[in-house]
């Protein structure tokens, strides 16, 4: 998936290119941006900052980082 500035992660993914600042404070519990570029894990509900990444999805729904969170 194709992640612009602003959106919200749909689900978990890889960063295959490009780079970003993610604000995963929901996942986290940090308030503070984390860069994100190529190799990278990207988590479900986080919010893309400033950048565009491309991702490959690696979980969704029940098997993402959040949905284990919430379990």
């Amino acid at each position: 998936f194709v992640l612009r500035a602003g959106e919200v992660v749909p689900a978990d993914g890889i960063i295959v290119s490009g780079a970003t600042a993610v604000d995963e404070s929901l996942v986290s519990g940090e308030s503070a941006l984390v860069t994100k570029a190529g190799g990278d894990r990207i988590w479900t509900a986080s919010r893309n900052g400033d950048g565009t990444v491309r991702c490959r999805v690696v979980a969704v729904g029940d098997q993402t980082r959040l949905a284990a969170i919430a379990r």
